[in-house]
């Protein structure tokens, strides 16, 4: 089978498992998302043994509070005990650590389709780093921003060299700029207007540049979860260099632009994509994008029309907090560490949209290359329009059975 028969057929499978469920909205993906798409919980487990001190538990309990109470931080805590009792899943996290001093703070985003959780930190617990654990100043304005209205906000994060950080930056905000006055928002079709809770005409395409500082230790932590997107963003080739994150919704970071895959090109894909019609409704089947924690009350500033699709797992109080919760086991099963691979495509192409499967960012895998790789085109052969008819008939069918559902 040729090259081109070859990718038809292996898009199939996605095609016949998307086409029944991932209902299309002329929405915006920026506004859907913000308005429907709750952000995943992160999990913070607190290693101890015995008992805690009184000092202890006050910080404990801080994490979960702020100045007007509970925080909305979209964060779960736990504290365990290492003498205690402990499920397979912690007992093989506590395993994998080194600690230098306890209580030991292990922090975890949850893991896509089912996927280890992935281990964003680990550190001392009475470090200074955790007092920023639900939030920051680049954190703050970054959720000011998008409340504001703005498509995307672009965060930077810098590598420590002041001229490439400076020319970064420059960069990402000259072609932010460029973007606002060539592209277009897609027509809202009236079906798709319970969707949204604003007119579609307060609608605005705008997008905002913030920098991630390298040596701000309150931003420490932001940094290890921009550079948990990816499962390869702390390689040493790219840490040197700085990063661009779009971040949309409610905190959500689409992918990460890092190395040679920052370029106008990669940045206009990104912006193509967030202001364009959201094509699959469903968070969960959204390849692209990971949660990031912030202490916002997102319920409070935008009210669903319908209601989010997604559910976050809610905050624990402090005399419930257990390591044997279903919530610790859910993150801590399968026990293994994250082990997602990147897929690597040629730059400056713009890169297709990952399929259900992949859960890495083509921008990203772009940073490895230095040169554009560009195929022949494969002769179209029977095998091609096999492919090509078996997926038009998956669609067929998938569109029947959805119809037939509504």
């Amino acid at each position: 089978m040729s090259r081109a028969g070859l990718i038809l057929a292996s898009m199939l499978p996605a095609v016949l498992f998307c086409a029944p469920v991932a209902d299309a909205c002329s929405v915006p993906v920026f506004r859907y998302a913000l308005e429907h798409w709750r952000a995943d919980a992160y999990l913070v487990q607190v290693f101890h043994k015995g008992e805690l001190t009184p000092e202890q538990a006050k910080r404990l309990e801080a994490l979960t509070l702020d100045e007007d109470g509970p925080s909305p931080a979209n964060v779960v805590v736990v504290a365990v005990d290492v003498d205690g009792e402990l499920d397979e899943g912690t007992a093989a996290l506590w395993e994998r650590q080194d600690p230098t001093a306890l209580p030991w703070m292990v922090i975890q985003a949850p893991g896509k389709f089912g996927a280890p959780a992935v281990d964003v930190w680990a550190g001392e617990f009475e470090s200074e780093l955790t007092d920023s654990l639900a939030d920051s100043p680049v954190r703050s304005e970054i959720a000011k921003l998008l409340l504001e209205g703005e498509s995307a906000v672009w965060a930077l994060v810098e590598c420590g060299d002041a001229e490439q950080d400076a020319a970064a930056f420059e960069l990402l905000q000259s072609e932010l700029q460029r973007l606002e006055e060539v592209l277009e928002l897609p027509p809202i079709d009236p079906a798709d207007l319970a969707d949204l809770t604003v007119a579609p005409e307060e609608l605005k395409l705008s997008f905002a540049a913030v920098r991630v500082p390298y040596d701000d230790p309150r931003e420490q932590l932001f940094r290890e979860m921009l550079l948990s997107v990816e499962p390869d963003l702390r390689a040493p080739e790219l840490t040197s260099r700085p990063m661009a994150f779009p971040i949309f919704g409610r905190g959500r970071a689409l992918y990460a632009l890092a190395g040679a895959g920052l370029h106008a090109g990669t940045i206009e894909d990104a912006c193509r994509h967030l202001v364009g019609a959201c094509t699959c409704t469903i968070k969960a089947q959204n390849a692209d994008g990971f949660d990031l924690v912030m202490a916002t009350d997102w319920d409070r500033f935008v009210q669903p029309a319908l209601g989010g699709d997604d559910s976050t797992a809610s905050l624990t109080g402090l005399g419930e907090f257990d390591a044997t919760s279903e919530t610790a086991a859910s993150f801590n099963s399968p026990s293994e560490p994250d082990t997602r691979q990147p897929v690597l495509v040629p730059i400056p192409e713009p890169s297709p949209e990952p399929s259900e499967t992949e859960t890495s960012a083509p921008a990203v895998a772009a940073a490895h290359q230095t040169t554009a790789v560009t195929a022949p085109p494969a002769p179209v052969t029977g095998a091609t329009l096999l492919a090509v008819a078996l997926i038009l008939g998956g669609i067929a069918a998938g569109s029947l059975l959805f119809i037939g559902r509504r």
